[in-house]
């Protein structure tokens, strides 16, 4: 355990309180960056994704995100297609993701891309999105048949 620990030399004298001195402070940085790292992932809601985003690339648990965020504007899209609702996207493509740039410029437009969900993800960079989901769970009392219920107009 003490070689773990920085600053510390074979022939300083420690106790126990002297250990947990060195050890806690050093244990509390890293849980701190891990959930600093895995925020996004944790509070991630498919059932409910509408919120702003800003996600590192180079994260992989924002990367995933990203991604799931994808595959969800992919399926909204289906959905609002066979429902035959009005399309109110902002690119006229029927996707629920809005105002998307990565290191401040428009990512679809840089990759002629026609949608999100079509879109590769650059390796790095900051990429920042507001996603506006046009589904909504089943009212209480409902069937709650473990689906993400019908889609509805906002």
């Amino acid at each position: 355990v003490l070689p773990a620990v920085g600053g510390l030399r074979a022939d300083t004298p420690l106790g126990v309180a002297g250990v947990r001195n060195k050890v806690l402070p050093q244990r509390r940085l890293e849980e701190a960056k891990l959930r600093a790292a895995t925020g996004q992932l944790l509070l991630l809601n498919l059932r409910n994704p509408t919120a702003r985003y800003s996600f590192d690339l180079e994260n992989p648990c924002d990367r995933v995100c990203a991604r799931r965020l994808q595959t969800m504007a992919a399926f909204e899209v289906e959905v609002q297609m066979r429902e035959k609702l009005p399309d109110i996207s902002q690119r006229g493509n029927f996707e629920p993701v809005r105002n998307i740039r990565h290191e401040g410029y428009d990512l679809l437009a840089g990759q002629a891309a026609a949608t999100f969900a079509g879109c590769a993800l650059p390796p790095s960079g900051r990429l920042l999105l507001d996603y506006a989901s046009r589904m909504r769970p089943p009212p209480k009392g409902g069937s709650g048949g473990g689906g993400r219920g019908a889609p509805a107009a906002i």
